[in-house]
């Protein structure tokens, strides 16, 4: 694991976190971007949680240096900030990072993320960035035309657990039904929404009202 931020209280907070998580071997850190870009080339980082604002280079500059390695490296790649306006957390997604994390974010949330990288291949929003991300899209494209698009009584049932962060595997349990068939209708679903990932199907439920935010934020709470 490899936690690059120039803040040394919010690295060492979360140094303090992830330590002591299962199967965490070593954790490294870095102060700015460039040498969170050196640690990587030269030391075996399975996960890096990476700060969007740093000196030298910036988290964004990171993320596109990181994309240039070769495949063999397979980084995946968190990102960290106190903000978390759309455009930001949507061109980072776009850049191959696999999740985004507030600064302010609790230990059970981290463990979330580790069991969401485990078992899912979806990116990982914690709660405080999913609200403050998707309140900015309210109000931007409300005079829009909406497509009609219709969902079974089980897909929108999927929808909404992996809105929430469920996991494939956890979405199965609550259903009780294969993990396959999950994994099968999320792709319809995409296909019918004309999204690429679970963030693209959450922007698409809330402009639908096919979910609220205080769905969301009950569904995470249970």
């Amino acid at each position: 694991i490899l936690i690059a931020d120039d803040h040394p209280i919010y690295r060492e907070g979360l140094m303090s976190l992830i330590k002591d998580l299962p199967n965490i071997k070593k954790v490294f850190d870095a102060s700015n971007g460039q040498e969170a870009l050196e640690i990587v080339r030269y030391k075996k980082v399975d996960v890096l949680f990476l700060d969007v604002e740093m000196p030298k280079l910036n988290g964004l500059e990171v993320l596109m240096q990181i994309n240039k390695l070769p495949s063999s490296y397979n980084v995946k790649v968190v990102m960290v900030s106190v903000l978390g306006d759309r455009n930001t957390v949507m061109r980072c997604l776009d850049l191959g990072a696999v999740g985004f994390l507030h600064k302010s974010t609790s230990l059970k949330e981290v463990e979330r993320l580790f069991i969401h990288l485990e078992e899912s291949e979806g990116h990982y929003l914690s709660s405080s960035i999913r609200n403050e991300a998707f309140k900015s899209y309210f109000g931007k494209n409300q005079n829009e035309k909406k497509e009609n698009v219709e969902f079974s009584v089980l897909e929108l049932e999927i929808l909404k657990a992996s809105c929430a962060q469920r996991t494939n595997g956890e979405i199965a349990i609550q259903l009780n039904i294969p993990e396959n068939t999950v994994k099968s209708h999320k792709h319809i679903m995409f296909r019918k929404m004309n999204v690429r990932n679970i963030i693209g199907a959450l922007i698409f439920a809330l402009e639908h009202n096919l979910i609220s935010l205080l769905e969301l934020q009950e569904s995470q709470g249970n």
